[in-house]
C-alpha cells in the first residue's frame, strides 16, 4: 500500500490545517484547533477541507 501524504512540512505537526478544496493542496490556514482553523480559512473558501496532521511517524486511520 503506498502512502499518500498531504502535508510534508513538520511545521503543521500535532495541528489542524485547511484547505479551499480537495483538489487544491494549497494550505490556507492553520492552527491548534479544527475550529480556529476553520474559521480563518472560511475568508477562502465557504467549506474549506480541515484535516489534522499527526506528528512524524503517527499511524492516523480513520
Amino acid at each position: 500500500m503506498d502512502n499518500f501524504v498531504l502535508v510534508k512540512d513538520p511545521k503543521y505537526e500535532g495541528g489542524y490545517v485547511a484547505f479551499t478544496s480537495v483538489t487544491d493542496h494549497t494550505i490556507v490556514a492553520s492552527g491548534k484547533t479544527r475550529k480556529e482553523v476553520r474559521e480563518k480559512a472560511k475568508k477562502f473558501s465557504p467549506n474549506p477541507m480541515v484535516f489534522f496532521v499527526p506528528a512524524k511517524d503517527l499511524s492516523f486511520c480513520f
